[in-house]
């Protein structure tokens, strides 16, 4: 059992030596239109309403395609927060990403005894989580200000899976070109490029090999999960520390998808 755990540990580590003198070297990173997209409209929502990577963790997404490009719709991933946090809708085509807010003109200045609760406002409640591990105080203040009769939208959140959006139909299913080892660091790069990871944090993302599912369908791909440890050197308040999971196709190796949970709350 120990000489496994140290060939799994060693192959680990030359997997992400690999993937890191990749990623030095200027290799790029082959992603999917809709994936694309939504990089623009995490940048769109960052520059216009001041999310970062922990605020953006509590939302889901919707994406539609549009004939002009996508429509990213961003939602709350617990509805007792859907009101409080409302929805934001991104538009994204050849000019660029615009992004819209359902709040959009409210005063945020009560803060959290506020209906409307922006980017700081989570930042506020990304703390508290942090420190008491409980979310259930803002979760109760979020209820408290819906108004009577209010009920969450029903959403559609994005499918990792891209059988699920793209023709198949009479279509000859397609043949694998690459395997899990490859994807897997394909994934590793991707998490890299997508969300910016520091040399620091890139040296405590890993793998978690026996995560890794393949789906055999006529679109083969794989869906990896990795993650960033929290240490000394890569602190959770200033950093990508969470679970990745990831969706790579093993036709061509493009990065069909990426989600996230950090270490406080959600997906994004």
């Amino acid at each position: 059992m120990m000489k496994r755990m140290l060939a799994v540990l060693a192959l680990l580590a030359m997997l992400c030596a690999a993937a890191s003198a990749a990623a030095s070297a200027g290799a790029e990173v082959g992603f999917g239109g809709r994936f694309s997209a939504v990089l623009a409209a995490r940048k769109a929502l960052e520059t216009q309403y001041g999310h970062d990577f922990h605020t953006l963790n509590y939302f889901d997404r919707q994406s539609t395609k549009t004939p002009d490009g996508w429509e990213i719709v961003w939602f709350a991933n617990e509805p007792d927060m859907q009101y409080v946090l409302g929805e934001y809708r991104v538009t994204v085509d050849q000019e660029g990403a615009r992004a819209s807010w359902s709040w959009d003109g409210e005063d945020l200045s009560a803060g959290l005894e506020g209906k409307a609760w922006g980017a700081e406002q989570l930042r506020e409640t990304w703390r508290i989580n942090r420190e008491t591990w409980n979310m259930q105080g803002y979760f109760e203040k979020a209820v408290r200000l819906q108004p009577a009769g209010w009920e969450p939208t029903e959403y559609e959140r994005d499918s990792m899976d891209p059988n699920d959006s793209e023709p198949d139909g009479e279509q000859k299913a397609l043949e694998a070109t690459i395997g899990v080892w490859e994807a897997e660091r394909i994934a590793w790069e991707g998490i890299v490029e997508a969300f910016g990871l520091e040399k620091t944090e890139q040296a405590y993302l890993y793998a978690e090999p026996d995560d890794a599912w393949v789906s055999d369908q006529q679109i083969p791909y794989a869906r990896l999960t990795l993650y960033v440890q929290s240490t000394d050197a890569v602190a959770d308040d200033a950093s990508h520390a969470g679970l990745y999971w990831v969706s790579v196709k093993l036709t061509d190796g493009e990065v069909y998808d990426i989600t996230v949970t950090d270490n406080a709350i959600g997906n994004g």
